[in-house]
């Protein structure tokens, strides 16, 4: 979401061509890097080194994902369709034959596959609809035979994970695609078929729960109404953001020293914007995403024929992303972070890119100043990606210290890294 908004910006201001509104992603992340220093909460090396490692894990995926759209080339998107969806096809396929070889559930395959089931889920939420609109537009019988039936196995993974997130994301999502898509009636089967499935693979699930034939189903999360702990977490953090000492000063990405009990990552996009550059770093992020969702959603409700049917299963996406990360974990881990990576530039295309390029190049060569501002970004660049590294190499070994520690309850803060994950 904060790669959309900073793209966003730079499009909507790129007319002045003004050198300081090209600097603003970097004015930015270095106002999240400095609150390492001077965060009341980051008191421990552990907090430090994870504070800044996500700043700047932050700040080169956004940076790569504002060069390639500052060159002048077309992607294609029919390519990345295919390309996502057949990788995607390929990680279902290889769970469900792990399962089998191994004689275990989905889900203990996706736990020692992906470490955490939610980071699939993660995936799941970027690829269902992607894959909706595939099923829709092959032409070929036995590939649509074929693709039906690992599509069903997608939507019935979703509920032997437990994913709650994903669902209440993707059924929020569809709703509001319907609605709006009064004269699309291409857009309007597919969004019933999907909630067809929906129902098929949660009764599905249940015969299978009733064989008892999986040790680790999931699927009773579903019947739950536990938050999880979120109540908690969301009205323990929203006091702080209307607290004066904090309108400057973030928390931290990794400070859990807020509450010593239950407090744990925040599981939603505004609380973690908070943590990480307070008040008035939250309040930017907000003025300038419903600014773009203002944009988008316009668009959307501008699109009623069947030939914009790719826009809206893009913008149902976009949805979907964004509502569950309102309830879930952020996108950080590599696998999801290439889906999502993506599906950014294409969707970005589609809503500005199309219409009139960026400037092919990031400043304005109008001056020696901007000459000289370029080449020193260049070199910049290249020591926050040496710095990175370094970053890297402190986080794996806090992580395997405390890791080998008899009593992990002394952890300083939150882990978002480890060694499987990398």
């Amino acid at each position: 979401m904060l790669t959309f908004l900073i793209l966003y910006y730079l499009e909507e201001f790129n007319k002045s061509q003004n050198l300081l509104q090209y600097q603003f992603i970097y004015f930015f992340f270095l106002y999240l890097f400095i609150q390492s220093y001077f965060s009341t909460y980051i008191n421990t090396k552990f907090e430090y080194f994870q504070h800044q490692l996500i700043v700047f894990y932050l700040f080169l995926f956004t940076h790569t994902q504002l060069i390639l759209h500052n060159i002048n080339v077309r992607f294609s998107i029919k390519k990345f369709l295919l390309i996502t969806t057949y990788t995607f096809l390929v990680l279902l396929v290889f769970i469900l034959i792990y399962s089998l070889i191994k004689r275990i559930s989905p889900t203990n395959s996706i736990e020692i596959l992906f470490d955490n089931r939610r980071f699939f889920n993660h995936i799941q939420t970027i690829m269902t609809p992607i894959l909706l609109y595939m099923l829709f537009t092959l032409k070929s019988r036995f590939l649509k035979t074929i693709f039906a039936f690992i599509f069903f196995f997608n939507i019935f993974l979703i509920f032997n994970t437990g994913a709650r997130g994903t669902l209440y994301s993707l059924i929020l999502a569809s709703f509001i695609i319907y609605v709006t898509s009064i004269q699309n009636k291409k857009v309007k089967h597919m969004i019933i078929v999907l909630h067809i499935l929906f129902i098929a693979s949660f009764i599905f699930q249940q015969y299978i729960d009733s064989l008892n034939l999986f040790e680790n189903s999931h699927s009773e999360h579903f019947k739950s109404v536990n938050s999880s702990g979120r109540f908690y977490i969301y009205s323990t953090l929203s006091n702080y953001i209307f607290d004066k000492n904090y309108i400057f000063t973030s928390i931290g990405f990794a400070s859990q020293d807020v509450a010593q009990t239950g407090f744990l990552h925040p599981h939603n996009l505004i609380l973690y914007i908070f943590l990480g550059s307070g008040t008035f770093g939250l309040v930017v992020f907000l003025y300038i995403f419903i600014n773009y969702l203002y944009l988008c959603s316009k668009k959307n409700l501008s699109l009623r024929h069947n030939q914009n049917s790719l826009y809206k299963i893009f913008y149902f996406t976009f949805l979907a992303v964004f509502f569950h990360s309102l309830l879930s974990g952020i996108y950080i881990t590599p696998l999801v972070s290439i889906f999502i990576f993506y599906f950014l530039i294409m969707y970005h295309q589609i809503n500005f890119v199309q219409k009139k390029f960026i400037s092919t190049d990031i400043y304005p060569k109008t001056t020696l100043l901007n000459l000289y501002l370029n080449k020193a970004t260049k070199v910049i660049l290249f020591l926050i990606v040496l710095y990175s590294f370094y970053l890297i190499k402190q986080n794996l070994d806090l992580f395997i210290f405390y890791n080998g520690l008899e009593h992990h309850t002394n952890i300083p803060g939150i882990f978002m890294f480890n060694e499987r994950i990398y």
